[in-house]
This record gives C-alpha cells, sequence and structure tokens, in this order.
C-alpha cells in the first residue's frame, strides 16, 4: 500500500511528516527501521516505526506506535527460532499505553514446540476426510466429474446428453 501510494504521489507525506527508512549495522547485524506517519484526525498523527533484522532473517522485531508528540501508544516485539533453516515466533509480547504513557495492557505469547514442514500423510488430501454424509454431491472439477457420496463410496453421476 505504502509503495503504491509512494508511485502515484511521488513520497509519503501526511502534513510534512514524511516517511523514514534507516539503515544501521552493530555487531555484524543490519537492521532497517520504517517509520510510517498516518493521520488519526485532523492535528492527531501516529507514526509507526517498523524495525527489520538480518539476525532473523529481515523479519520483523518491533512496532512501535507513538502520536506525534513522541509520547509510545504501543509496542510490539518478536523473538525467533531457528527451526530447519526458519525463523518462526518464538515469543510475541504486547503492551499497550494510555495517553499519558502509562502502561495499561501488557500480554505475552510463547510458542512452544513448533514444527515446520511436517509430512502430511496423502489420505489428508482425500474425500474421506470431508465429512460427507449419505447423498452428499461430490464434484471434481479436475476431472470433470460429478459423484454421490453413499455407504462411504462415490459413485459416479452419468451425465445427461444435451
Amino acid at each position: 500500500m505504502v509503495l503504491q501510494y509512494i508511485d502515484k504521489h511521488g513520497d509519503w507525506n501526511i502534513d510534512g511528516h514524511r516517511l523514514k527508512v534507516e539503515e544501521y549495522a552493530h555487531d555484524n547485524t543490519i537492521r532497517y527501521r520504517v517509520q510510517i506517519p498516518g493521520i488519526v484526525s485532523p492535528g492527531n498523527y501516529l507514526i509507526v516505526t517498523k524495525t527489520f533484522s538480518s539476525k532473523v532473517g529481515f523479519n520483523m522485531t518491533s512496532v512501535e506506535d507513538t502520536n506525534q508528540d513522541g509520547i509510545l501508544l504501543q509496542n510490539k516485539t518478536w523473538n525467533y527460532d531457528l527451526v530447519d533453516g526458519v525463523y518462526i515466533p518464538s515469543k510475541i509480547t504486547q503492551k499497550d499505553f494510555d495517553p499519558d504513557g502509562s502502561l495499561s495492557y501488557e500480554n505475552t505469547v510463547t510458542f512452544k514446540n513448533q514444527k515446520i514442514n511436517k509430512p502430511i500423510p496423502a489420505e489428508t488430501f482425500t474425500y474421506k476426510n470431508l465429512d460427507l454424509k449419505n447423498g452428499d454431491k461430490f464434484i471434481d472439477k479436475i476431472l470433470d466429474k460429478e459423484y454421490t457420496y453413499q455407504d462411504r463410496q462415490l459413485i459416479e453421476v452419468e451425465k445427461k446428453s444435451k
């Protein structure tokens, strides 16, 4: 959405608040910080700052929402584990703040025993897992055939000639 807007208008500018993209490196880690201004109501702005890190495959590591005065309204952070060569979230923390900056809500979600690319049995993709009832119609659009389900079997319906 942001890129489409920039393509159309030349840049992202909300009443003088401009999009900022920063790249910085520290201890062999490259980070990108993207600040995206938005308008909530006339004279009321929201600045969303997203941070991405090479340490976790350039996944997003934090998002901060602040108002035009720099008061933090919300902060989310992501921690990642490397599982089978893929960085997947292991913990997400969210903190919400009142307009005066005091903490109003905090939540942490932790993911355990995550698996990726786990083999899926071939029978998962058969009609037997569709919970069909006797008399249900089953249409195979690939084979261009129609069936009726009866007694745990698919019975092909003969096509009527035109």
